[in-house]
């Protein structure tokens, strides 16, 4: 009797055990399992934002818009889109099909209305366009480079943005083979920026231009721009100097009072 009793207590302990190791294995593999869906939505690709400046470190963050991305965005796009290499009358309208995943549908509309426009003033046959930003030139901050000012947050997911650029143009004459320079101007450009994240493949940013703000476009005096620039330098130099006076003088005072 003592033996079956053994036995049977011995068998309950093998499916206790079988139990539990199935159990585990059940909760091993509903684990793998929830691992597996969740690193098959997770996104092959993510945003990693960097600010300009990273002397002093920066912080990694992802899926996140911040600002100077929005500015260097605008930026290339715009430059892109007005670069005509050999023949305006082809480049510009090239350049729309080419970028047209980072414009807006109201945006391509604009560009090809004044495709057309510049078209039929033969504005545009023989002609060619570069754009390149103005950088660090303007001692109150100008939009050249990226600068706090120079974006502003309307909403969720809309900017307006302003750049600062030298448009320079050339026409190939028809009696002369040497192209002559007919435009050469500092511009700055408002422009409008919209996340639209509809297609990652071809436009990795999510970002769009919405509209070119024609109506508020100014041009700047280089000239007096750089003036005030040498006016701030001048004053730079003169209060090192004083200051370097000054401590010369403190030294001075020091020496003297020790002998």
């Amino acid at each position: 009797m003592s033996k079956y009793v053994d036995a049977q207590k011995n068998d309950r302990s093998h499916i206790n055990t079988l139990r539990f190791f199935s159990g585990g294995l059940l909760l091993l593999l509903l684990v793998a399992m929830f691992v597996l869906i969740g690193a098959m939505s997770e996104p092959e690709e993510q945003r990693i934002s960097l600010p300009p400046e990273l002397t002093f470190g920066a912080e990694v963050t992802t899926g996140k818009i911040n600002v100077w991305e929005v500015y260097n965005f605008a930026g290339a796009v715009y430059q892109r889109l007005n670069l005509w290499s050999n023949n305006g009358e082809e480049d510009y309208v090239q350049n729309i099909t080419a970028y047209r995943y980072l414009m807006t549908p109201r945006y391509i509309s604009f560009k090809y209305e004044d495709y057309k426009k510049r078209l039929g003033r033969l504005e545009l046959s023989n002609r060619t366009r570069s754009l390149e930003p103005l950088g660090y030139y303007s001692v109150d901050g100008g939009c050249g480079a990226y600068h706090d000012k120079c974006v502003v947050k309307l909403g969720a997911g809309r900017w307006k943005v302003w750049i600062d650029v030298k448009i320079k143009e050339y026409q190939k004459g028809k009696k002369t083979a040497e192209p002559y320079q007919i435009k050469n101007l500092a511009l700055r450009v408002p422009l409008l920026i919209v996340v639209q994240d509809d297609n990652p493949q071809y436009n990795p940013w999510g970002l769009k231009i919405e509209r070119e703000f024609v109506e508020e476009i100014e041009q700047i005096d280089l000239d007096q721009e750089y003036k005030k620039y040498q006016v701030h330098l001048n004053a730079q130099q003169k209060r090192k100097e004083e200051m370097k006076k000054s401590e010369e003088n403190q030294q001075k005072g020091q020496s003297n009072g020790i002998f």
